[in-house]
């Protein structure tokens, strides 16, 4: 009777290859030789519980949590935006009015007073809304 050579699969091509090689021959890859009479060490050893590591997963948070957070953020982001859109819109107005009046009136007759009002109504809108955006 012939003895059997004793073989195992390469990790990386799963090519078989004898047991004592240190290189896979098919692909080249390392792979670090053991002994058949080494019994396998156990994948946990003894460890006291300040050794082991916390999970680096965190636990989801329930649906309503969720949306009592989705709901108080979209009432903090509403008056901000509102006012920041509002003092936009104003300040373009105003300057369209005040800039292209020809004789103190633009074409659609409204007087250039209005664009100074306009400007007036929209810096502090401005203000309001970019104040609350950048807290967001």
């Amino acid at each position: 009777m012939s003895q059997q050579v004793k073989k195992k699969l390469c990790w990386n091509c799963e090519g078989s290859v004898t047991h004592n090689v240190e290189t896979c021959p098919y692909c080249g890859v390392y792979l670090s030789p053991q002994n058949l009479k080494d019994e396998p060490t156990p994948l946990s050893s003894k460890k006291s519980k300040d050794e082991v590591p916390p999970p680096s997963y965190q636990p989801e948070e329930t649906q309503e949590e969720t949306l009592s957070q989705s709901n108080e953020e979209d009432d903090n982001v509403l008056l901000p935006l509102a006012s920041l859109m509002t003092g936009a819109i104003f300040a373009l107005f105003g300057l369209i009015i005040y800039l292209f009046s020809t004789d103190g009136k633009l074409t659609l007759t409204w007087d250039s007073d209005w664009g100074l009002i306009f400007l007036a109504l929209s810096i502090p809108l401005l203000f309001l809304g970019y104040r609350g955006a950048t807290k967001l």
